[in-house]
């Protein structure tokens, strides 16, 4: 146990610590040679920026990994009781829900997922002082704002719906704990695959029959789809200056299905559990 939190500590406070090395070591060699410039403290510095790289590359990815194999490693009670799900399930769908209600009303261009929180602060700003589409970016930025509440509230559900699968004595047993489950959203790499497995095992635990596993596959595929598109929005690699920009509204619409096959997991599951839930006691 001692080993695994020394192991979990190293990741996480690592990278943290060579950041501080560098900030401080930069700090005192210019301090001390400051007006003296040449070839060995140009190199000294070079070598001080590559590893202050390294030390924001390793918060951004050792770190989850260290959070990661901390919750892997602690103690999980496998005897805990079955927790209903669906009141938390209902907010998770609300908050999903109007993402794809703005996207319906609104229509394309204000409602990527991914980029309008940013966005329409931008644009509901100008629109105040323009006087112009007002409705139309306040309305789109609180419904991306219920959204990610949505987005909070299903990874919660995700993690007591993985956690039931104790009680309900799911076969196959479950190979993580829900904490495990819920990071492993954001854990690089891994998280194009885990989080699929982690809900493909809740989805088989959930009912007596084994079918719909293709719902999973085309939710699944679509948000990595939506993940690779928005990757690519985000380096503004799609030029944006000629409407309509047909990339965006293709964006828009892999965010809406995606969002439409969540909703639908969410409810099946919930409803599944919920009624095998009531057999327990």
């Amino acid at each position: 146990m001692l080993k695994n939190t020394k192991i979990s500590l190293g990741l996480i406070l690592g990278p943290f610590a060579l950041l501080f090395f560098v900030i401080i070591a930069f700090a005192i060699i210019n301090a001390i040679f400051i007006g003296t410039g040449g070839i060995g403290l140009t190199i000294v510095n070079l070598l001080l920026a590559l590893l202050g790289l390294m030390a924001v590359l390793g918060v951004f990815i050792s770190v989850p990994f260290g959070i990661y194999y901390k919750l892997k490693t602690m103690p999980f009670d496998e005897k805990r009781k079955f927790k209903p799900l669906k009141k938390m399930a209902y907010v998770a769908i609300l908050g999903i829900a109007s993402s794809v209600i703005a996207f319906l009303i609104l229509g394309y261009g204000d409602t990527t997922s991914y980029f309008v929180i940013q966005e329409a602060s931008y644009q509901l700003f100008d629109a105040y002082e323009s006087g112009l589409d007002q409705w139309r970016v306040t309305t789109s930025l609180y419904a991306m704002i219920l959204s990610l509440i949505g987005y909070f509230m299903t990874l919660v559900w995700f993690g007591r719906a993985y956690g039931n699968l104790f009680p309900l004595k799911a076969k196959p047993k479950p190979k993580s704990t829900p904490g495990v489950a819920i990071f492993s959203f954001f854990v690089p790499v891994i998280n194009f695959i885990l989080p699929y497995l982690r809900m493909k095992e809740i989805w088989l635990g959930s009912f007596k029959k084994k079918h719909g596993l293709h719902l999973l596959i085309l939710w699944w595929s679509s948000f990595l789809l939506l993940s690779v598109f928005g990757l690519v929005a985000s380096y503004q690699v799609v030029d944006q200056s000629e409407p309509p920009n047909y990339f965006y509204i293709l964006l828009d619409v892999i965010t809406v299905i995606n969002d439409v096959f969540l909703i639908v997991i969410i409810k099946k599951v919930t409803d599944s559990q919920d009624e095998l839930g009531k057999k327990l006691s």
